[in-house]
């Protein structure tokens, strides 16, 4: 058993910690959740969210007079959160996508949700950690039991990296049949979106994809071969409308999307993925269609600043002067930068919630 074993906390529906998103699917939420994290500052994943009010917030949130001695819960973990689901016999194409599309997802900061199973499950959260970022696992046994039990390793890396496991059942409750479409609903219910990575006819990914529509949630589905049984399910999602997925940035472009319907044209942003260390009188911030709000010198750390009317230099100046020029598809700036697809892809995404580039009909401009 972990030697993470006797660090659970708990949250209850009417905590101002709990879950806004899930307590927002009614009589569907579970009472309370059960949790533990092990919240480290000095973890360099940062949320995608673009609502940070200053850049000297709090590290963590305040929790409940009654949990006063409970692990405090990172700020931001549950702002943008996307569910990935899988099969249990995921495929080698089924990994190939996770890695590729989840990774880049996850280190643009997003907060990657799943059920902690083997398979598609597992190999969503591995994704996350390696390349940085945060997931939940939701668990559908107690939250002091590890199930399935070969993952005692995951389960700890999870906590021990800025992620979280949450259960709404406590101790050392085992899984039963019926618990795991019930931890579908949590899944479904903390996320903003859900993307179907793999699914059979009949699967446990299917559950999540139908909750995710019953709580309006966004449905996202990779196409897979029409011979595979476990490409049958997120085939016929996407003849039903869930959106067809290729790459991250169909993901990612939706989150900013949403972000921006949200927000008043000039409410002020601070810029996401740099940590400033100049002196300004005010924290440094671009509006939604990435104008700089204030003329400042501040440099980020490495001496770069992506913002136009300062001095560009490095990756984004050398892709904002060839866009300069004409524009280009995603393989073409990987082949004249020498820049892997996948390296660019995340930088190409900042830039565009930056305000810097567009995109249409696949390919990128220099947003002028």
């Amino acid at each position: 058993m972990s030697s993470l074993k006797n660090m659970s906390n708990v949250i209850y529906k009417d905590d101002e910690e709990y879950p806004e998103l899930l307590r927002q699917i009614g009589k569907d939420a579970p009472k309370q959740l059960y949790y533990k994290v092990r919240f480290k500052k000095s973890n360099q994943a940062r949320p995608y969210s673009h609502n940070l009010a200053t850049q000297g917030c709090s590290s963590v949130r305040h929790v409940p007079a009654h949990l006063s001695n409970a692990r405090p819960i990172p700020v931001h973990l549950f702002d943008n959160c996307l569910a990935v689901v899988g099969s249990r016999k995921l495929t080698h194409y089924g990994q190939q996508v996770i890695e590729r599309i989840v990774g880049q997802v996850a280190s643009a900061g997003i907060t990657i949700v799943s059920g902690f199973m083997y398979g598609g499950d597992a190999v969503a959260h591995k994704t996350a950690l390696k390349v940085g970022g945060r997931t939940i696992a939701v668990m559908p046994c107690g939250i002091d039991r590890i199930s399935p039990e070969d993952q005692e390793d995951l389960y700890n890396e999870i906590i021990e990296n800025n992620g979280m496991i949450i259960s709404e059942y406590e101790g050392d409750m085992a899984p039963a049949l019926w618990t795991y479409p019930r931890r579908n609903r949590i899944v479904a219910g903390l996320s903003k979106a859900v993307l179907v990575i793999e699914a059979g006819e009949k699967s446990g990914s299917l559950i999540t994809a139908n909750l995710a529509k019953k709580f309006k949630r966004k449905i996202f589905a990779v196409p897979g071969p029409i011979t595979s049984s476990v490409s049958i399910g997120t085939n016929m999602l996407i003849k039903q409308g869930a959106e067809m997925v290729t790459s991250a940035q169909d993901i990612l472009r939706w989150f900013r999307g949403l972000t921006q319907r949200r927000r008043p044209e000039n409410d002020a942003l601070v810029l996401k993925g740099h940590h400033f260390t100049g002196q300004a009188s005010s924290d440094l911030r671009v509006d939604v269609k990435g104008r700089a709000s204030k003329a400042t010198s501040l440099r980020s750390e490495g001496g770069r600043l992506c913002l136009r009317g300062t001095a560009l230099i490095g990756v984004e100046k050398n892709i904002l002067d060839l866009l300069e020029r004409e524009p280009f598809g995603i393989d073409e700036l990987s082949r004249d930068l020498e820049i892997p697809v996948s390296e660019l892809s995340v930088k190409l995404s900042m830039m565009e919630m930056q305000g810097l580039v567009e995109i249409k009909q696949g390919k990128y401009y220099n947003k002028k």
